[in-house]
């Protein structure tokens, strides 16, 4: 089914999407990786949303649960 719209395969960016005051960071369990995000209950779609809304594009930016969780509440 075709819609009419494209599907990013690639999303560009120069800068840095940090974590709540700080950077994501696997080693340091700093960050929301994929089993956590997904026992949110928060869906695909919100994720991918904020994500790219978010993006670093010509600054750094923050993740924020309190603003992910917002988006979820008004999107969900």
């Amino acid at each position: 089914m075709n819609s009419g719209l494209s599907i990013f395969l690639t999303i560009w960016y120069t800068e840095y999407l940090n974590y709540e005051g700080g950077k994501f960071s696997k080693s340091k369990n700093r960050g929301v990786f994929g089993p956590a995000a997904k026992e949110t209950g928060i869906p695909a779609s919100v994720w991918r949303y904020y994500l790219l809304s978010t993006r670093p594009e010509t600054a750094d930016s923050m993740f924020s649960w309190a603003d992910c969780v917002s988006w979820s509440a008004f999107y969900h």
